[in-house]
C-alpha cells in the first residue's frame, strides 16, 4: 500500500510560491494514505489510533504534513526537515489529535499556506505554529476566515525571488500571518488590507510601504480610513513633486494637515 501523494518535491528550483490545487482525496484515500506512512514512520504509526479524534474535513491536513516531512528533496536537511520529521512530526500530529475539534479555524489556515507556498514556507509556518503553542490558542485564529484570504497576498509579497539561505522570507511570512491574527488585529481593517495595499501599491515609488501591523492593529476607525483614501493618491503625487517620501499608512491613520 502507497501513499496518495498530493505535493511536488521542491528544491532551490523554487522560484514562486506555487498554487496547487485543492485537495480532492476522499476521506477513504487519506485514512488509507495516513495508514500507509504509518508502515514507514514509527511517529504516524503512533499517532494512528488517535485518527478518531481528528476531525475527516482536517485529515488532509495530517496527510499533508506527513508528506512535508518525507519530502527528501528539502532547502535545508539541517533546519527544514528538523521542524516536522522525526519527533516533532510525532508532536504535531498530537496536536492535531488534541486541536482539530477546539481550534478548527487553525486547520483552515494550515490547508490555505500549504496549498499557497512551496514545501519550505509550508514546513516553516508548521514550525512556528508548534514553536508559540497556536493550537492551544483558538483565540488567536477567530479570524481565520478573513485572514485565509491575505496568504496568496503575503505570499507574493514575500516568497518571491531565489530562496534565502537564512530563511528571512518565511520568517517575514510567518510574522504577516502573525500580525493579522493576534486578538489585537481588527477584523474590519483584515478586510480591506488587500484593497489599501493593491492602492498603496499604485501610488509613486518615493511612498513608504505598508506597515501591515501597525495598520490592523490601530484603533482608528475605518470610515476615517475608507475616506483618507480618496485624497491619498493626489496628496501622494504631491509629494514625490515636492521630493518627499510619503508614507501612506501614516497618512491613512492620521491625515491631520498631512499628518
Amino acid at each position: 500500500m502507497q501513499p496518495v501523494k498530493r505535493l511536488q518535491s521542491q528544491g532551490w528550483a523554487v522560484v514562486f510560491p506555487p498554487q496547487r490545487q485543492k485537495d480532492t482525496r476522499t476521506v477513504s484515500e487519506l485514512v488509507n494514505t495516513i495508514q500507509a506512512w504509518a508502515l514507514k514512520d514509527d511517529n504516524v504509526k503512533a499517532f494512528l489510533p488517535s485518527l478518531n479524534k481528528v476531525k475527516p474535513e482536517h485529515y488532509g491536513v495530517v496527510a499533508d504534513t506527513i508528506e512535508l516531512a518525507h519530502d527528501t528533496n528539502a532547502l535545508s536537511a539541517s533546519y527544514i526537515k528538523k521542524p516536522i520529521s522525526g519527533e516533532v512530526l510525532g508532536k504535531l500530529l498530537g496536536k492535531y489529535s488534541e486541536s482539530s475539534h477546539s481550534n478548527p479555524n487553525l486547520f483552515g489556515l494550515i490547508e490555505e499556506v500549504i496549498n499557497n507556498t512551496d514545501n519550505t514556507t509550508s514546513r516553516c509556518f508548521l514550525h512556528n505554529l508548534l514553536e508559540h503553542d497556536a493550537f492551544s490558542h483558538p483565540e488567536y485564529f477567530e479570524n481565520a476566515e478573513l485572514v485565509k484570504p491575505l496568504v496568496k497576498t503575503f505570499a507574493k509579497d514575500t516568497l518571491t525571488g531565489f530562496p534565502d539561505p537564512y530563511y528571512k522570507n518565511q520568517q517575514m511570512f510567518n510574522k504577516l500571518i502573525e500580525y493579522v491574527s493576534v486578538p489585537e488585529a481588527d477584523p474590519e481593517k483584515i478586510k480591506i488590507l488587500d484593497k489599501v495595499t493593491e492602492q498603496i501599491s499604485a501610488l509613486p515609488s518615493e511612498t513608504k510601504g505598508i506597515d501591515v501591523a501597525d495598520f490592523v492593529q490601530n484603533k482608528v476607525p475605518v470610515s476615517k480610513i475608507e475616506d483618507n483614501l480618496k485624497t491619498m493618491h493626489e496628496t501622494s503625487a504631491m509629494f514625490a513633486r515636492n521630493g518627499k517620501v510619503f508614507d501612506a499608512v501614516k497618512y491613512l491613520l492620521n491625515n491631520s494637515n498631512l499628518y
